[in-house]
């Protein structure tokens, strides 16, 4: 999706279909050149952010309890000091 900036200036410029077609495509193809990019570079399969949304404190009533274990015997310093 583009800007309605870039709207705005394909409507002044009078470009013919072809060209706004050719636009369109050269944006859609950056933009999945891009999407796969960052797939291939992002840990997306790493544990530790598959579990993570224990973190985040508007799921906190959703979490399960294994999330939170899984960061307690990953990083034990989480734990009070008296609980070790």
């Amino acid at each position: 999706m583009v800007g309605q900036a870039v709207r705005d200036y394909i409507k002044s410029s009078k470009l013919n279909d072809k060209s706004v077609d050719k636009y369109y495509k050269s944006v859609k193809n950056f933009l999945f050149t891009a999407i796969k990019y960052l797939l291939k570079i992002f840990p997306l399969q790493d544990p530790l952010l598959n579990k993570a949304s224990v973190a985040h404190m508007a799921q906190r009533d959703s979490a399960r309890f294994g999330q939170l274990e899984y960061f307690i015997k990953r990083f034990p310093v989480l734990l009070p000091a008296d609980s070790i």
